[in-house]
């Protein structure tokens, strides 16, 4: 388990969270990820991916923060708490607002260790303060082993971030 404080907009510090089960979490710093071409990136998994994100939000605006789902690793279920969502979840609906939507920017694969995919989204939030890119790490067997949310240099769209 991974926990990382990153400084946005020089207003709100955001608690970034990385959970990274088992074996994956020391070969992870050192992984080297290659853009998925659209036509590779399998539909039903990023489609999980976006469903789990919004799934966790729409728990969290509501005041939920249960036990992570069978979508997660046990690794993720066993940091992921109550307290670390509800932290989470308050740091970041203080910097930008309340969760509106999530959509689909790019996907890429690991090279080494291989079997990870890392999905990235753009969140749609209610506040003016910017929205950041939403990463969901997905391991071999299709289960999330990662989780966070870092503010882009510049705009996420088209699977690239510009300054």
């Amino acid at each position: 388990m991974l926990y990382k404080s990153l400084k946005f907009n020089t207003v709100a510090t955001i608690f970034c969270v990385v959970f990274l089960a088992g074996a994956v979490c020391a070969p992870l710093v050192q992984a080297s990820f290659k853009p998925m071409p659209e036509a590779k990136v399998n539909p039903t998994e990023k489609k999980m991916a976006q469903q789990v994100v919004a799934s966790l939000f729409s728990k969290w605006g509501k005041g939920k923060f249960k036990p992570l789902p069978d979508d997660f690793t046990a690794g993720m279920k066993k940091a992921m708490t109550s307290a670390v969502q509800k932290a989470t979840y308050s740091q970041l609906k203080t910097a930008y607002g309340e969760f509106r939507s999530i959509d689909f920017v790019s996907a890429s694969s690991s090279e080494k260790p291989p079997g990870l995919v890392m999905y990235r989204f753009k969140g749609a939030f209610s506040g003016k303060g910017g929205a950041p890119e939403i990463r969901v790490l997905v391991n071999k067997k299709g289960k999330v082993s990662g989780l966070w949310f870092t503010e882009p240099k510049g705009k996420v769209s088209q699977g690239k971030v510009s300054q």
